[in-house]
């Protein structure tokens, strides 16, 4: 049987005893005369490999380390994290619907730009695989920090227990090597960095309404821009500061109230004003400008940057600046008075007067076209479950001037805000009632209820949504579950409600290219004052405060046909 060589391994276990040395630190062999060195016994009865009769090493000096080949920058980190396509190779749609799967919401008043935007800086952050934490008494083990998407003065979100030796896989000196500067200032709370870490890392869940990843960064970003955006005018006119110690006796209950200031606003409201301040912090690098700065010069600049380079319309600027007002609140506990400078107001009317008007292009859905599609469901559209869920869905859209938000869900289902079973309810043998829990201009949750009453009318409004409730009843396992499911058993989302609302439109003979899921709400407006309901009447049906219902209303030429009748009657 042929024998086989023995391993490395084998020659540092073989190594003869301390042998003495020059001063220049090479090791010598001493030769013994008459006395012939006795082999070890080498393992399982090998005979002994050539280099077992090597000098041996000195075990002071360690082993040189192994040649190491450059990472090259496919195997970086940055490098792995997935590249998004161009603007040009994106729908509107398509952006929506990655947003949707991403769980951030999204403005149906965004377009196309703002929408890649949001998905590129939401996909800018990377997601690493989270591992549990090692014991800090641990010695020389190194715990790797995540990546950052929000860097903060300290430098990092986890340091390393070797944090004084140098790091040749990090490429920068040990810590001890900084300048002083950093060593003294205020260390950030810890529970911001947990915040800005479960940010880094990729939420393990998804976001929920306590504790979204809109508001874990949030916190994060208005502490580190305080800190680097100077002293604080006054030391208690804000509280997202970084010089409150973690050992501080109130230190949980400020964790609580920065939590819920950020719930002061709606999820959505907070992911624009977010979209907003990562725009604002873009423009600060491309012309090398010290952030966070609020001086008239640069928040004047900053709108005529959004104008001429980003080319956004007046009213997605002033989102902007209401979202940089937000966060100037937060971090100096008062707003801007340059972004309430009448010099910015009057720019923000220039660029107004200069852009051309574009008029509302979205079609209402009437009565009439409520009826033919109502009649596309019952005659045959796609499976039984989809046509039945549209019909109650296009009824109840339209009886109640409903938004697509109070309907569909945009985020992640929450039966304390989205529609469930339970929300429908059969008051009498002609009325049925549909709980709105939350809406656009209901953010405190105080509840709305609209009816659908038994009427003469074809498309019987109260008998399709009754047996709709009658039959999601049998099907459901809970009260809570969601009112409205897809053929996969999921809740409705904008995105599905709005693609079969196109494709029914599309089987009813109608052009979809102008409709959206808020005709619903543009359509009832119109058929109301068409039918001639008075303006009270209207704003009590579609729950508007205000004259704002009058841009819902819709006339076309036949409309003014009917009235020029009218006149010589």
């Amino acid at each position: 049987m042929s024998r086989k060589p023995s391993s490395s391994s084998d020659e540092e276990t073989n190594i003869a005893g301390d042998a003495p040395s020059h001063s220049d630190g090479h090791t010598t062999i001493i030769p013994t005369p008459d006395v012939a060195p006795e082999p070890q016994a080498s393992p399982r009865g090998r005979t002994p490999a050539r280099s077992d009769l090597r000098a041996p090493r000195r075990r002071d000096q360690p082993s040189p380390p192994p040649a190491r080949t450059p990472s090259s920058p496919a195997s970086s980190y940055g490098s792995a994290t997935p590249t998004v396509p161009p603007i040009g190779k994106w729908t509107v749609a398509g952006l929506r619907k990655a947003l949707e799967n991403a769980d951030i919401p999204a403005s149906r008043k965004m377009h196309k730009a703002e929408l890649y935007d949001l998905y590129v800086s939401s996909q800018a952050t990377p997601k690493t695989t989270h591992r549990p934490s090692k014991s800090r008494t641990a010695r020389n083990s190194p715990v790797q920090s995540p990546p950052s998407g929000s860097r903060t003065r300290s430098g990092s979100l986890h340091q390393s227990t070797r944090r004084n030796k140098p790091s040749s896989s990090l490429g920068r000196p040990p810590q001890s090597a900084r300048a002083g500067s950093l060593a003294e200032e205020a260390q950030p709370s810890t529970t911001t960095y947990a915040a800005a870490a479960q940010y880094a890392a990729g939420p393990s869940s998804p976001p929920t309404a306590t504790r979204s990843v809109s508001l874990s960064l949030s916190v994060s970003e208005i502490q580190d821009a305080g800190s680097r955006g100077g002293q604080f005018p006054n030391a208690s006119s804000s509280i997202f500061r970084t010089d409150i110690p973690v050992t501080h006796p109130l230190k949980p209950l400020l964790d609580t109230s920065l939590d819920t200031i950020l719930q002061a606003v709606s999820p959505r409201t907070l992911q624009t004003y977010v979209t907003a301040w990562r725009c604002f912090k873009t423009f600060h690098v491309s012309y090398n400008l010290p952030f966070p700065d609020f001086s008239l010069l640069t928040i004047t600049s900053f709108i005529s940057y959004l104008n001429s380079i980003k080319s956004l319309q007046v009213g997605s600027i002033k989102g902007y600046l209401s979202g940089i007002q937000f966060f100037h609140k937060l971090i100096y506990g008062a707003p801007s008075p340059e972004i309430n400078n009448s010099q910015t107001s009057l720019l923000i009317k220039g660029i107004q007067r200069s852009q051309p008007n574009r008029p509302d292009t979205r079609q209402p859905i009437t009565s009439d076209i409520l009826t033919q599609c109502i009649y596309t469901l019952r005659t045959g559209y796609l499976s039984l479950h989809i046509a039945r869920t549209l019909d109650a869905m296009f009824i109840l859209a339209f009886f109640g001037f409903l938004r697509c938000s109070e309907l569909a869900i945009t985020s992640k289902f929450d039966p304390k805000t989205h529609p469930t079973i339970s929300d429908l309810s059969v008051i009498d043998n002609e009325t049925i009632s549909f709980l709105i829990k939350q809406s656009k201009t209901d953010q405190t949750k105080k509840g709305h209820l609209i009816y659908i009453f038994k009427l003469s009318s074809p498309i019987q409004p109260f008998q399709s949504v009754l047996a709709y409730l009658q039959w999601r009843t049998s099907q459901a396992n809970c009260h809570l579950d969601p009112l409205f499911i897809d053929e996969s058993n999921k809740p409705v989302t904008r995105f599905w409600f709005q693609k079969h609302l196109k494709s029914v439109l599309q089987h009813s003979g109608i052009p979809a290219k102008n409709f959206s899921s808020h005709s619903f709400r543009i359509g009832a407006a119109t058929s109301a004052a068409q039918k001639g309901l008075s303006q009270q009447q209207i704003q009590a049906l579609g729950r508007w405060s205000s004259d704002a219902f009058q841009s819902y209303i819709r006339t076309n030429r036949f409309h003014i046909k009917k009235a020029h009748q009218t006149l010589i009657e």
